[in-house]
């Protein structure tokens, strides 16, 4: 892990010597499948609303994720 940590580091700095550096994330490589980023956030005025979107790198480099209301048929909306 500090090993990972470090080659980040010096990887960052290389490319970009002027650049404050606040954290890294070091996560296990997903050899087998596919990593999504699923998350419901409740928003009190328009209800729960649902995060999809690919995971690992490409949520945090490309910020791919969609987000989408998620009301129930059987509820009526709100006014």
């Amino acid at each position: 892990m500090r090993t990972a940590y470090a080659e980040i580091l010096a990887s960052a700095k290389a490319h970009a010597p002027q650049a404050h550096i606040t954290g890294v994330s070091v996560q296990e490589m997903v050899r087998d499948g596919v990593e999504v980023i699923g998350r419901r956030i409740l928003r009190p005025a328009i209800g729960p609303v649902l995060l999809f979107g690919s995971g690992g790198v490409m949520v945090e480099v490309y910020n791919d994720v969609a987000c989408a209301a998620a009301r129930s048929p059987a509820r009526k909306p709100r006014r």
